[in-house]
């Protein structure tokens, strides 16, 4: 008897769940993304531990475990899956994250993790090469917390301030409390490019985020200018975009020639499509000016990459470990999916949070006091930064990201 009620409350379960997915289906409409389609994560969170004060940092560990469960997230047959829908239904969710564990590769220095784990050179490169495939159409995701850094650009440049940046895996820092490190175990933008965006495959999508200093053009996207928001400057660009560039389907670039400082480079006005490059080489189309054509995001690949800086500046970090990716995915906790605008804004707002806690705690300390009496009337001690968003293509800042 028993045995039969607990059979009977179980199928009235099942009926209840299926009965809400359907009404979910119905107000939401179809996924964006066929159900097949594979989701891939790549999650390197670098503390530096055990590499002395200089280097540590106290996020990055709990950034990729914190993007980990939100990309995760909660499954339709979980217990508590038909609050979970109804919530969805409310909110009017087109699409759930759910991404399989097996799906996701996190490198951390955490004590815990085994050494085939660990974010060293030899490993990321390791994940690298599996990650993104040339013959898979799927949505991936790549997340890096840690250091990164600039150094003076050799060989074909494609930098307009002539410095690329690279990321610093935890063995690349051979001492302790000393600035030094081995650049032979640094990955370079370069070859980050090569191994996300060079093979991703038409009808895929990746989300890039970079929480480290110097991180604005890590990916080496040709545009961000025209995806800034927030100053002055930037409405100016975006109007010149709505008015000039895309009515009459032209954009002002900069050429950049080999060699030539970055005041030098020359304006030129030029259809979307024509080459822009030194000599006959069609590697070297221009320099993002911010007045660019606009092209519809949902045609070939997607690439949004989201970086905490921009190339000429450094970020702080709390003594909490607070982080532009606990913010992110703060965001991602209550809309599943954000505009392109909201995700930027929920980076301004942290970065904006941050910079001015430390300069309130120098202002607060004895010694902060001397220090900024020694600065330049009104210059902050901890100066602003700005998150930036790259693209392969200039975006529409109100598209709708979907993971």
């Amino acid at each position: 008897m028993v045995i039969h009620l607990l059979s009977k409350k179980h199928r009235l379960l099942r009926q209840c769940l299926e009965t809400t997915t359907r009404l979910l289906q119905s107000f939401t409409g179809p996924s964006p993304h066929p159900q097949q389609r594979r989701k891939l994560a790549f999650l390197i969170g670098v503390n530096y531990s055990g590499r002395g004060e200089r280097w540590r940092l106290k996020g990055p560990q709990a950034d990729v475990v914190a993007m980990k469960t939100a990309l995760i997230g909660m499954g339709l047959w979980d217990p508590f899956a038909v609050i979970t829908l109804l919530v969805l239904i409310l909110y009017r969710v087109k699409d759930v994250f759910q991404f399989s564990e097996e799906d996701i590769v996190v490198l951390s220095d955490c004590e815990t993790v085994d050494d085939d784990h660990k974010p060293t050179q030899q490993n990321v490169m390791r994940e690298l090469q599996r990650f993104v495939r040339r013959d898979l159409e799927a949505d991936y995701v790549f997340v890096f917390s840690g250091h990164s850094s600039q150094r003076n650009e050799e060989g074909h440049r494609v930098e307009a301030d002539g410095l690329e940046e690279y990321i610093i895996p935890c063995d690349a820092v051979t001492s302790e409390n000393q600035p030094e490190f081995d650049e032979e175990r640094i990955i370079p933008d370069k070859v980050l490019n090569e191994f996300l965006i060079q093979p991703l495959m038409n009808g895929s999508q990746l989300l890039a985020i970079f929480d480290s200093c110097h991180s604005g053009t890590l990916l080496n996207l040709r545009h961000y200018k025209c995806n800034r928001l927030g100053k002055w400057t930037s409405a100016v660009r975006r109007a010149g975009c709505q008015y000039l560039c895309d009515p009459f389907g032209v954009q002002l670039i900069r050429k950049l020639p080999a060699g030539s400082p970055r005041d030098m480079l020359p304006w030129r006005l030029r259809k979307p499509g024509t080459e822009v490059s030194t000599g006959s080489s069609k590697s070297n189309p221009g320099i993002c000016t911010g007045f660019c054509c606009h092209f519809s995001t949902s045609e070939k690949r997607r690439v949004f990459c989201i970086s905490a800086c921009k190339d000429s500046q450094i970020i702080y970090e709390t003594p909490e470990g607070e982080s532009m990716i606990q913010s992110i995915v703060a965001l991602l906790k209550v809309n599943r999916r954000p505009s392109l605008k909201e995700l930027m804004h929920a980076a301004q707002e942290n970065a904006h949070k941050i910079c001015d806690g430390a300069n309130e705690s120098m202002r607060n300390s004895s010694k902060g006091r001397r220090l900024l009496g020694t600065l330049i009337q009104r210059r902050k001690a901890v100066q602003q930064w700005d998150p930036q968003l790259s693209s392969l293509r200039p975006l529409n800042m109100n598209y709708k990201l979907v993971l």
